[in-house]
């Protein structure tokens, strides 16, 4: 398949996979799709974008962490959620490195990135393989991040969305460049 095609089938399905109604199994399928896109060893989308040459450009929220989350019980740990998407507030304008080193999850002082948050539900959660943590800090942002809820969703399938949506407004010139290529 050329990899033009590959991408634009593959934000498709993203896309699907996202939907506010989706299951924790769509999710996690959607992290695989991100992965691709962005982590593997050649990144389809570095792969696309070295002849379409677009600038991509994530726009990341300006919110406070845990605007999202409803107060901690007594015992839990210390978690903190700086959301991805930007819910109608001020944004920044990010490079695509930027964006999946942007703090998300912050579980006992260690923070957790979009790439983390990816890697985990990818090769942890299962939508890629469903394997056992590679350390400690990745089991904690496993456990935790389903343990604690965000708007009727467990952290780490709500980041998932977040960081889902994100990617595919950010991605829209290299798409619409994609589908005007001869």
């Amino acid at each position: 398949m050329h990899p033009y095609h590959l991408l634009l089938e593959s934000a498709a399905d993203l896309e699907r996979l996202i939907t506010p109604g989706s299951s924790e199994y769509q999710l996690m399928k959607a992290s695989a799709i991100l992965r691709q896109l962005f982590l593997d060893s050649h990144p389809l989308v570095h792969l696309v974008n070295r002849d379409l040459r677009q600038p991509l450009v994530f726009e990341l929220s300006h919110l406070k962490p845990n605007d999202h989350l409803p107060p901690l019980e007594a015992g839990q740990p210390e978690v903190t959620y700086s959301a991805v998407e930007s819910l109608g507030k001020a944004q920044t304008g990010v490079t695509l490195r930027e964006f999946l080193n942007h703090p998300t999850i912050t579980v006992r002082g260690h923070s957790y990135t979009v790439k983390n948050i990816i890697k985990c539900a990818a090769h942890v959660g299962g939508g890629v393989h469903a394997a056992p943590p590679d350390d400690d800090d990745e089991a904690n942002l496993y456990k935790f991040s389903r343990e604690l809820e965000i708007l009727d969703r467990n952290m780490l399938m709500h980041s998932l969305a977040d960081i889902g949506r994100v990617s595919l407004r950010g991605l829209q010139p290299i798409l619409s460049a994609a589908r005007a290529a001869p």
